[in-house]
Formats: C-alpha cells, sequence, structure tokens
C-alpha cells in the first residue's frame, strides 16, 4: 500500500472518530454545554468562578443557536475545530518542510489519541491546539515581514487564546 494512501486512510479514521464518543456528557462537559445555553451577562458571570477565557464558550453559544443543544451536536463543535487543526497542521508544515513529512504530521496528530479525545469533548482543549497552530503561524509570517495585518493577526490570536 503507498504511504500516501495508508496516511490519507490514518486521516480518514482520525477523522470520523473525532466525532463518534459514544458516551454521555461528563461534569465539566455539562457545565460548558450549560454555560452556552445562557445569556451572556450570565455567561460571564459563570466564567468569573470557571476560570477558563471566554473565547470558546462564545463560539459555543453561537453554534448552539445554529445546531441545538443535543449532546452531538455541543460536542461535534470540538470536532470540526479538530479536523481545521489538521488542515491547519498539515499547511504550517508544508511552509518549512517538504510535502511527505507534512503528510505525516498530519497522520500523527490524526491518530493521536489526545487530539482525538479533546475532540470529543465540550471543552476547549481543541479549539486550544487549533489556536497554538494558528499563533504560531501568524507570529512566524508575522516575523518574516511584520506589516500590520500580520501583526494584527497575531493579536487576534493573541486575543482569543
Amino acid at each position: 500500500m503507498p504511504a500516501r494512501l495508508l496516511v490519507g486512510l490514518i486521516v480518514l479514521v482520525g477523522v470520523i472518530l473525532r466525532f463518534y464518543a459514544g458516551t454521555p456528557l461528563w461534569l465539566d462537559e455539562a457545565i460548558s454545554a450549560a454555560l452556552a445555553s445562557e445569556g451572556l451577562a450570565e455567561l460571564f458571570e459563570g466564567l468569573r468562578h470557571d476560570g477558563h477565557p471566554p473565547f470558546y464558550y462564545l463560539l459555543l453559544m453561537g453554534w448552539t443557536k445554529i445546531f441545538g443543544g443535543s449532546d452531538e451536536a455541543v460536542r461535534a463543535l470540538s470536532g470540526v475545530i479538530s479536523v481545521l487543526s489538521l488542515v491547519g497542521a498539515g499547511f504550517l508544515l508544508r511552509k518549512v518542510a517538504d510535502r511527505w513529512t507534512a503528510l505525516m504530521m498530519v497522520g500523527v496528530l490524526a491518530s493521536s489519541p489526545f487530539a482525538i479525545r479533546y475532540a470529543t469533548e465540550v471543552r476547549m482543549y481543541a479549539l486550544l491546539v487549533f489556536l497554538l497552530l494558528l499563533g504560531h503561524g501568524a507570529f512566524g509570517f508575522a516575523w518574516i515581514e511584520p506589516t500590520r495585518r500580520r501583526l494584527a493577526g497575531v493579536a487576534a490570536v493573541t486575543t482569543a487564546l
């Protein structure tokens, strides 16, 4: 089997696993879903006690307005973000390494048990990975050529973190 096909299959299985949890929400996930179902004032009041950055909860709030608040719907946000991380990781690595290395890295991230687990949780961990990749890319591009737009990108990602 060609290596490219093997990596493609690994990525496909990794993507599928990102959308299968098989268990009900656990306490922290239920709290995240409950916070996102409240209004903005209640969300920020709840976050005073939660201690996590608000960006994930704001995304989840918008997501549930579109897709509903079922277990599958709220978990799907992290799955989608995790798949975007695969794309982002491949894009970033392709800028600094050859195609084969980028492909292998995406395969490793796609099959990572930690990345798969966090992609199925209604928590901010998948978003954290995505924002760290995005921030790494934004900083790298701004370092090479520090335009206002690139520096604004670094500031935006830093704020979202």
